[in-house]
C-alpha cells in the first residue's frame, strides 16, 4: 500500500492484502484511501474497518473499482465499514457477491452504522446480509442522520428479525442537511425469521417522530422483485414500481442520466462510474470540405456566324478532417465562376452580347460500406454555358459529365447533403 493517508497522497489500495491491513490498523482510519483497481477477495474475509467507539472517520474513494468475493462474520454493526461517523465519506465503491453474517444487529454490506456519513456512488450486487437482530440492510444497516446519494442494491438478500430492508434498515434525521435521493432497491426479504412487520421493499423502518423523519426524494424499489408493496417509509417518499417500470428511464424523475447515470433497455440503470470507458464505442466527427478551385468560360468569335464556347473546370478536390466530437459537418463551396467573350473581327456591326456561366447544385453524398467506413462521393451534374446574341439567334451550350470523387472516411453516422447556390456572371461584348 502506498502513500500517506493524506488528502493530496491517499493511501492507495492495489491487492486484498492490502484491504486487510486497513481493517486490521485503526489508526489510519481518519485517512484518505483509494482503490487502484478491482479487488478480489478470493472468497477471504475480513473483519470491519470501524466498530462501535472507533468508527471509521476518513474517506475512502473506490474510484469506480468494486471489492468481491468476500466473507464479513462479526457481532454488531458488521459490514465493510462496520461503523462511520463525524463526516465520513464513502464514495464511488462497488460491492459484487459480498455475504455479512452477524449475531447481533445494524447489518450492511456497505456500512453497518452510520452516524452523520455520507455514502455516494455506491452499489451492492449479487449479496446477502444476514442478521440475528434488528436494523439490518442491503446498503446500509442503521442511519442516524445518514446521507446516500446515487446509491443502488440489485440482487440482494436481506434477513433479520425485525427492521430489515432493501437498501436501509432503519433510518432517522434530526438534520435536514442529511438526506437520501435518487437510489433504488432490487432486494428480497427473509420474512420466515421475522418477529414484527417492520420490513420493507426499501427501507425496514423510518422514525416518523416530529423532527426525526428522514427524507427521501426520487427513491424507488421493485415490488415484483420483492413481492409485494411494502416499505417502512410512507409511498410518497419511496415509490413501488414494477419490474418494466424499474427498467425505463422516464421513472426516474428528476435523475441524471447526461453524467451519472446510464440505462439500455430491459435493464435497470447503472452508474457511470463503474463503466469501462474502454467498452464503449467510440463517437467520431468527421468534417468533409468538397471544393472547386475556379470554373472558367471563355467565348471567341471567329466570324460573324459563328462562335465557340468553351467551358471547363479545374479538378475538383476534396478533404477530411477528424475531431474527437460528435458533431458532424460537411462543407461544398466553389470560387467564383469567371466568363470573358473576345472577338477576333471588328468590321463587323455592333451588338450587344450577353454571356452567362452557372453551376448546377454540387452533391455531396455518403454510403456505409462496412463497420464504420464511408465512400463519399462529390459530383457536378451538368455545366451549361449560353451566349445570345440579339441580332442573330445563336445559343451554345457547354456540358461537363459526371465526375467522381470518392474520399474515404471513418464515421459513425450518416448522411449528409449540401447545395451550391447558383454563381452566375454575365458579360457584355460589344462589336
Amino acid at each position: 500500500m502506498i502513500g500517506t493517508g493524506t488528502q493530496s497522497d491517499p493511501y492507495v489500495l492495489e491487492t486484498a492484502t492490502d484491504l486487510t491491513s486497513v481493517s486490521n490498523d485503526d489508526t489510519t482510519w481518519s485517512s484518505y484511501f483509494e482503490l487502484a483497481n478491482d479487488i478480489d477477495m478470493e472468497d477471504g474475509s475480513i473483519t470491519p474497518i470501524g466498530y462501535r467507539g472507533n468508527g471509521f472517520t476518513g474517506s475512502f474513494d473506490g474510484k469506480g473499482y468494486v471489492i468481491s468475493n468476500l466473507n464479513i462474520t462479526y457481532e454488531n454493526r458488521a459490514g465493510i465499514f462496520g461503523s462511520i461517523g463525524f463526516y465520513a465519506t464513502i464514495k464511488n465503491l462497488g460491492a459484487d457477491n459480498v455475504n455479512v453474517t452477524s449475531d447481533d444487529s445494524q447489518i450492511g454490506v456497505i456500512v453497518g452504522a452510520n452516524y452523520s456519513s455520507t455514502v455516494e456512488n455506491c452499489f451492492v450486487k449479487n449479496s446477502t446480509v444476514s442478521g440475528a437482530g434488528s436494523q439490518v440492510g442491503g446498503i446500509i444497516g442503521y442511519g442516524n442522520n445518514p446521507k446516500a446519494i446515487n446509491c443502488n442494491v440489485l440482487n440482494v438478500n436481506v434477513e433479520g428479525e425485525s427492521e430489515v430492508g432493501g437498501f436501509y434498515g432503519y433510518a432517522q434525521s434530526d438534520d435536514s442537511s442529511y438526506f437520501t435521493e435518487n437510489c433504488y432497491a432490487v432486494a428480497t426479504v427473509v420474512k420466515s425469521t421475522m418477529t414484527d412487520s417492520t420490513y420493507g421493499g426499501f427501507v425496514g423502518s423510518i422514525n416518523t417522530n416530529s423532527g426525526y423523519r428522514h427524507d427521501f426524494t426520487d427513491c424507488y424499489y421493485d415490488f415484483e422483485y420483492f413481492g409485494e408493496q411494502k416499505d417502512g417509509a410512507s409511498g410518497e417518499d419511496v415509490s413501488p414500481k414494477t419490474t418494466p417500470e424499474m427498467q425505463t428511464q422516464s421513472t426516474y424523475s428528476g435523475w441524471n442520466f447526461d453524467e451519472i447515470w446510464t440505462i439500455n433497455d430491459g435493464e435497470y440503470p447503472t452508474l457511470q462510474v463503474f463503466i469501462d470507458e474502454s467498452t464503449l464505442p467510440v463517437q467520431e466527427s468527421v468534417e468533409v470540405s468538397t471544393f472547386i478551385p475556379s470554373i472558367e468560360s471563355n467565348t471567341t468569335k471567329t466570324k460573324v456566324t459563328a462562335k465557340n464556347t468553351d467551358t471547363y473546370i479545374n479538378t475538383i478536390q476534396s478533404k477530411s478532417e477528424r475531431h474527437l466530437k460528435t458533431t458532424r459537418s460537411i462543407m461544398t463551396y466553389t470560387s467564383p465562376i469567371y466568363s470573358n467573350a473576345t472577338q477576333s473581327h471588328r468590321s463587323v456591326r455592333t451588338s450587344d452580347v450577353g454571356v452567362q456561366s452557372w453551376l448546377f447544385p454540387i452533391h455531396s453524398g455518403t454510403k456505409r460500406v462496412a463497420k464504420g467506413h464511408i465512400n463519399a462521393t462529390s459530383y457536378i451534374e451538368k455545366i451549361v454555358g449560353s451566349v445570345n446574341v440579339p441580332t442573330q439567334d445563336i445559343v451554345v451550350n457547354a456540358t461537363v459529365s459526371y465526375i467522381e470523387n470518392p474520399t474515404n472516411t471513418v464515421i459513425q453516422q450518416n448522411p449528409t447533403y449540401t447545395i451550391v447556390q447558383e454563381n452566375p456572371s454575365d458579360v457584355e461584348v460589344v462589336k
